[in-house]
């Protein structure tokens, strides 16, 4: 009886600091990975919406880099067609 009442009343807390030193460190570790996971989760979502982003500007800058090549090489033809039907009226002006 006497072993047993010892056993009871024995001192345990270094046996308890170290088993909730092990279980809060394992604890942390466990909420690192999880944490890592996550980010590693979102920064490839925030890469890929990046990705795409750009992608989008630089074909909607293709395309309006084409609409103002071609308006200006339009508007080139124009001015010249205008410059040719007013040298033709000049001319027929002067006959």
């Amino acid at each position: 009886m006497k072993e047993l009442a010892a056993l009871a009343y024995r001192d345990t807390t270094a046996e308890n600091r170290e088993f909730w030193k092990n279980e809060m460190g394992q604890a942390l570790r466990e909420i690192q990975q999880v944490y890592e996971e996550k980010m590693d989760t979102m920064r490839t979502e925030i890469e890929a919406s990046y990705s795409l982003k750009v992608t989008i500007l630089s074909s909607f800058h293709a395309i309006i880099y084409r609409i103002v090549h071609k308006s200006r090489i339009m508007f080139a033809r124009f001015i010249f067609l205008v410059f040719l039907i007013f040298s033709v009226l000049a001319y027929r002006a002067l006959d």
